[in-house]
């Protein structure tokens, strides 16, 4: 992961808008993080073990966002990225996991931030795939 800026935190979030131009959230609620580069693309969304979800497209690998989570969330998401291979050498802040949809294992996701959570869906059949509580400003990566 390179991190050029600090991740997003929820004052951020509650700010930001639609990358879509002229956007009005009529389709939709909350805002879609998704890359000015290909806008009706799905993304890739990849947990690592600093607290961030990054966000890329799915077409390009373009970053789009980096997004830290509530630390409860972060204890919850450690669980599952520790490594289960008894001769890995890697560093645990090397280690990631990649979020998938259960119903479509290769799709990409679509992810909306609303009202202080991140809404992962299915990039092809829209289903939830999962939710995850963005840290407040307090918070550090």
């Amino acid at each position: 992961m390179s991190r050029v800026k600090r991740p997003l935190t929820r004052s951020a979030l509650d700010k930001a808008t639609c990358q879509a131009h002229e956007c009005t959230h009529e389709n939709h609620e909350g805002v879609v993080l998704h890359g000015r580069c290909h806008l009706e693309s799905s993304t890739t969304v990849r947990y690592w073990a600093s607290g961030v979800i990054e966000i890329r497209c799915k077409r390009c690998d373009k970053g789009i966002a980096e997004v830290l989570l509530h630390p409860d969330e972060q204890v919850a998401m450690a669980v599952a990225l520790v490594c289960k291979d008894p001769l890995c050498k890697e560093l645990p802040e090397n280690h990631s996991l990649v979020l998938r949809a259960q119903c479509h294992r290769g799709a990409g996701l679509f992810v909306v931030y609303q009202c202080g959570h991140l809404l992962v869906t299915c990039g092809v059949c829209k289903a939830r795939v999962s939710s995850h509580h963005v840290a407040g400003d307090g918070a550090s990566a």
